[in-house]
């Protein structure tokens, strides 16, 4: 049986995250996003807790299309891919980071200014077949076998009738046909709508077609992120401006929907490392602005909301998640109190 001290902080870790800071609609009505998977924070971290040798693939990168240049990564995503890599490393695991886009330059970036770029390998994603049936057996050959596959902030493929029918037996199809005009459908797309494909390389054959053993967990924050799909297309459809359009069809055995992303990878590790025993001391946030001021400026990186080449996050200056970091560090702290 779980030691109920656990519980109570992956409880309390997953309330921090579960705000909707940017008024997306996450928690309008009932059910919402937050609602709809709201035990699959605990399971996804008692699941890394209970395996004896967890291997991760942490996959992230989310382009801008209003970037300059057009389809520059956001500053969501790779923080807390980079982090929830660090704990892996910390725990004595091994992690393995994949992006695509200038994502993958600052995950490099930020491993060599944490003295991780030997232990963490980075993948590019671009690398891997294009058939999305391909990618699975393809990293497998290329990188190993991997227990879990963890996806922050990553865009992925919109739903046909069929995969919106199957959650929603009762779906009207004059109303998916409007929202979804089928030349949509299958690609990903950005919350405003944007069409993703000249920078987005379509990665989500790792998570529809995985090995069997594979554990799959999926963290977004708007519905057109790779698990979404756990959501359905209907629920979304319903809570998100312009949901109908964009609802990601992807499926992971668990949803982490979250006001920010990384908060999401945040608290994923922080949770990870507490269900080990073991206080999440390199979650610091001094720390994590200094390195999200080194991505931004080398990766590049820019602002999802602004487009612009800040070290914010979703539109957040850093005060906030500065605020949620040290909320996290009080939590562990109590939960691993004698």
């Amino acid at each position: 049986m779980t030691n109920p001290k656990i519980v109570h902080a992956l409880a309390k870790l997953n309330a921090l995250i579960q705000v909707d800071s940017a008024g997306r609609g996450l928690a309008r009505g009932e059910p919402n996003l937050f609602s709809i998977r709201k035990d699959d924070f605990a399971a996804a971290v008692l699941d890394l807790a209970a395996h004896p040798l967890p291997r991760l693939l942490i996959v992230t990168g989310f382009p801008i299309a209003l970037a300059d240049p057009p389809g520059t990564s956001e500053t969501d995503g790779p923080s807390g891919a980079l982090f929830l890599a660090e704990t892996a490393i910390r725990l004595g695991f091994q992690p393995v980071l994949a992006a695509d886009g200038t994502a993958l330059a600052a995950l490099r970036v930020g491993l060599a200014s944490r003295g991780l770029q030997r232990q963490i390998p980075v993948v590019d994603l671009s690398a891997l077949p294009r058939e999305p049936e391909k990618q699975a057996d393809a990293l497998k050959r290329w990188q190993g076998d991997f227990t879990h596959l963890i996806s922050i902030e990553r865009a992925g493929a919109t739903h046909s009738f069929e995969t919106a029918h199957a959650a929603h037996p009762e779906l009207d199809k004059a109303r998916f046909d409007h929202q979804m005009p089928e030349a949509n459908r299958g690609k990903a797309f950005s919350m405003r709508g944007v069409d993703l494909s000249p920078w987005n390389f379509p990665a989500h054959g790792l998570f529809e077609y995985p090995d069997s053993g594979w554990t799959t967990v999926g963290i977004g924050d708007g519905g057109n992120e790779l698990g979404m799909g756990l959501a359905g297309w209907e629920l979304i459809a319903d809570r998100i401006p312009n949901g109908g359009a964009i609802a990601c069809r992807v499926k992971t055995n668990h949803l982490i929907v979250c006001g920010v992303s990384n908060w999401g990878g945040w608290a994923l590790g922080a949770g990870w490392a507490i269900a080990k025993g073991k206080k999440p001391s390199w979650l610091d946030s001094a720390r994590e602005q200094k390195l999200l001021a080194l991505m931004v400026d080398k990766g590049p990186l820019v602002d999802g909301v602004t487009s612009r080449k800040l070290p914010t996050i979703d539109g957040l200056a850093w005060y906030h998640h500065a605020r949620l970091i040290q909320a996290m560090i009080e939590v562990a702290k109590e939960s691993l109190e004698p």
